[in-house]
């Protein structure tokens, strides 16, 4: 097969990918923690017809952050 696979995030088109090899890869960084529901849409081509994969569950857990305050007068006066 040859052509272009679109990703989605539910409803949401997220990218698309072009087939080589017969896969498609798409990389983001923009979905946010928690489950989304991911599909793969194929657009066809002269031999082959187009399809929808079935939906894949992916979680992504926060990534772990932290916060630091530091003054370098001294002493430090309020406002």
């Amino acid at each position: 097969p040859t052509g272009n696979v679109t990703f989605f995030g539910g409803a949401t088109t997220l990218g698309s990918g072009t087939l080589a090899s017969g896969q498609a890869t798409y990389v983001t960084s923009t979905l946010g923690g928690g489950s989304h529901s991911i599909t793969a849409t194929y657009e066809g081509d002269s031999t082959f017809g187009g399809c929808t994969s079935p939906p894949v569950l992916q979680t992504l857990n926060k990534a772990a952050t932290s916060t630091t305050l530091s003054s370098n007068a001294n002493p430090s006066t309020f406002g």
